[in-house]
C-alpha cells in the first residue's frame, strides 16, 4: 500500500486560512484509485514545530511527500523542504498548489530537495507518480511536471483536464479537523454562523485577465447542481456545518447551475449562510441570481471590480461593464446582503487620474466595504512577464523575493504615478470611503454578525495608516501561540522549571 504526506506550509504574513482542499481533494482520488494511506500535516492550523512535524512524518514513512502552496510560501517550501530531506532523504519531495504550477522550473532550479513541481490539477498527476515510485513507471511518461535531468529543469507534456467533476470523490473530510478551522481567521471576515467550512464545485475560467494564475486553466468545468447538494448535505449533516464558503472563481458562470444550487438549499430548508470570499463576476449577475442568493442565506459576497478606468480594464484583460457591475452592486445591496469590494491600484502606467477614478468608482458605489491593493505581479502570469521585461529577469526574482518575506509591494510598482503618492491615494480612499454616514449606517444594519462589529470597524479605520493590520495581528497572534505551547512544555514548579514528562 503505498503512502503520501501532504504539507501545506505556515503562511506568516497571511491573516484568512481555508481548509487544504487541494490536498483533500488529491488524498480522496488517490485512496479511492489506489487504496493509498494519506496523512496531512497543515501547519497554518498546527504550532508544532519542525522537530515534532519531521518526527510525524517519520513515523509515517511515506513513499511520496507534497507540498500545497502559493506563491508567497516559497521561502518556507524550500526551507522545509530541505529540513525534511534530511530527515528523510530517501523520500521524494513534490511541490505543488498554486507555486508548482507558477513555477515550476524555477522551483527544480532553486530547491534541490525538489524532485518534482506539479503543474496544474493533481489528481492523475499523483497517480502517475505513485506508479513511478512503484518502478511500474518512468519519469519521462509523468504528465503535468517538471523534473530534474543532469541538474536542469525539464517539463514534460502537460496532461488533459478532468472534464466530469462529478466523477471525483467528496473531499477527504476525516483527514483534517474540521471543525478546528472554524476556531481560525477565515477567508471571508464577514460571518454568521461559526461552524463552517470552504468547497470549490467548478474549475478553470474563460476570461483572460492578464494578474491572475492559470491554475485550473481556461475551459471552465463544473461539478452538477446535484452533486454539490449532495456533498453539502454530507457537511450539513455529519460534521453540522452551517456556513459555506464557495470559493469558485466565478460561481455564477453557468446561472441556470447558480439558481439549481440555491433553489435546492431553499427546498431542502437548511439553516445555512453561504458567503462568497473569493467573489463573483458582477458584471454578469441578474435580478433572478441575486433573488435566490438571498432566499438561499447568502450573507456576503465579495466583487472584483479592479479598476474603474476603461483603459486600464482593457490593458489587463479583465474587460469589466463597469455600468453593469454598478449595478450588480445595487442588486445585492438592496437585499441587504454584505458586499466588499476588491480593487488593485498602482497597475504598469496607471496615472494618478486613473487612481483617482477607482477611489471614487468604490466611494459612489453601494459597497459594504472595499479594499485598496498595491498590485502584484505573480509569477506566472502575463502581468509577471510584463514586470520582468522592465526590470529583468534577476531583478524581478530579487523584488518578488523581498514581497515574500515582508508583503510590501511598493517595490514592484510599474505605475506612472510613484509608490508614495499611490500610498497616499490608498490612505485618502479608505478614508473618504467610510466617512459616509449612511455606508456606516448600511455596514451595522447589514453585518450579518453584530459580534464582528466592533473588529470589523477597527481594521475599517486603521487600514489607512496601517495597511496590514489583518496580517500582522495574526502574526503576533501565532508567535503567542507557539510561545505558550512552549511555556507549557516547562511549567514552573517550586524548585523552578521543570520538563513535563
Amino acid at each position: 500500500m503505498s503512502k503520501v504526506a501532504f504539507i501545506r506550509p505556515h503562511q506568516s504574513f497571511e491573516v484568512e486560512i481555508s481548509p487544504p482542499l487541494g490536498s483533500m481533494a488529491l488524498a480522496a482520488y488517490a485512496r479511492r484509485e489506489t487504496n493509498a494511506e494519506v496523512r496531512i500535516f497543515d501547519l497554518q492550523i498546527r504550532t508544532a514545530g519542525d522537530d515534532d512535524l519531521a518526527r510525524e512524518v517519520a513515523a509515517f514513512d511515506p513513499d511520496l511527500i507534497g507540498f500545497s502552496a502559493l506563491t508567497c510560501q516559497a521561502p518556507e517550501v524550500k526551507r522545509l523542504a530541505s529540513f525534511m530531506r534530511r530527515r528523510l532523504p530517501e523520500t521524494p519531495q513534490i511541490v505543488g498548489g498554486p507555486y508548482g504550477t507558477a513555477q515550476a522550473e524555477q522551483i527544480i532550479d532553486e530547491i534541490p530537495e525538489a524532485d518534482f513541481a506539479a503543474i496544474g490539477e493533481g489528481e492523475r498527476t499523483l497517480m502517475e507518480l505513485l506508479a513511478w515510485r512503484a518502478g511500474a513507471l518512468d519519469a519521462e511518461q509523468i504528465g503535468g511536471v517538471a523534473r530534474r535531468v543532469d541538474g536542469a529543469a525539464v517539463v514534460n507534456p502537460p496532461r488533459d483536464a478532468i472534464a466530469d467533476l462529478d466523477d471525483l470523490p467528496f473531499l477527504a473530510y476525516d483527514l483534517v479537523d474540521v471543525p478546528a478551522y472554524s476556531d481560525v481567521p477565515r477567508f471571508s471576515m464577514v460571518r454568521k454562523n461559526k461552524n463552517y467550512f470552504a468547497m470549490f464545485t467548478s474549475r478553470g475560467c474563460p476570461y483572460k485577465c492578464n494578474y491572475c494564475h492559470l491554475v485550473f486553466g481556461k475551459t471552465f468545468r463544473f461539478q452538477s447542481a446535484e452533486r454539490v447538494l449532495a456533498e453539502l448535505e454530507f457537511l450539513y449533516n455529519r460534521y453540522g456545518v452551517r456556513e459555506i464558503q464557495f470559493l469558485d472563481d466565478i460561481f455564477n458562470l453557468r446561472r441556470d447551475r447558480a439558481i439549481a444550487i440555491f433553489r435546492g438549499i431553499v427546498e431542502r430548508g437548511w439553516d445555512l449562510s453561504i458567503t462568497f470570499p473569493n467573489g463573483i463576476r458582477i458584471d454578469i449577475l441578474d435580478e433572478e441570481v441575486a433573488d435566490w442568493m438571498q432566499k438561499a442565506g447568502v450573507v456576503k459576497s465579495s466583487v472584483a471590480i479592479e479598476s474603474a478606468s476603461r483603459r486600464i480594464q482593457k490593458d489587463i484583460k479583465k474587460n469589466l461593464r463597469l455600468d453593469k457591475a454598478r449595478e450588480g452592486i445595487r442588486l445585492l445591496a438592496e437585499r441587504r446582503i454584505f458586499t466588499h469590494g476588491f480593487f488593485m491600484m498602482g497597475f504598469p502606467g496607471e496615472t494618478r487620474e486613473e487612481l483617482l477614478e477607482t477611489a471614487r468608482f468604490a466611494r459612489e458605489s453601494r459597497l459594504h466595504s472595499a479594499a485598496f491593493y498595491f498590485v502584484l505581479p505573480l509569477p506566472g502570469t502575463p502581468l509577471y512577464e510584463q514586470f520582468e521585461s522592465v526590470v529583468g529577469r534577476k531583478q524581478a526574482r530579487a523584488r518578488i523575493q523581498t514581497h515574500n518575506n515582508d508583503p510590501d509591494m511598493s517595490s514592484l510598482s510599474l505605475a506612472a504615478a510613484p509608490a508614495p503618492e499611490i500610498r497616499r491615494i490608498v490612505r485618502a480612499a479608505y478614508f473618504r470611503f467610510y466617512a459616509n454616514p449612511s455606508r456606516a449606517w448600511r455596514i451595522v444594519r447589514d453585518l450579518p454578525s453584530k459580534a464582528q462589529f466592533v473588529s470589523l470597524s477597527f481594521f475599517a479605520v486603521v487600514r489607512g495608516w496601517w495597511p496590514h493590520a489583518e496580517r500582522d495581528i495574526h502574526r503576533w497572534r501565532h508567535a503567542l501561540k507557539i510561545r505558550w505551547k512552549s511555556l507549557r512544555a516547562f511549567p514552573m514548579s517550586a524548585g523552578g522549571l521543570r520538563e513535563t514528562p
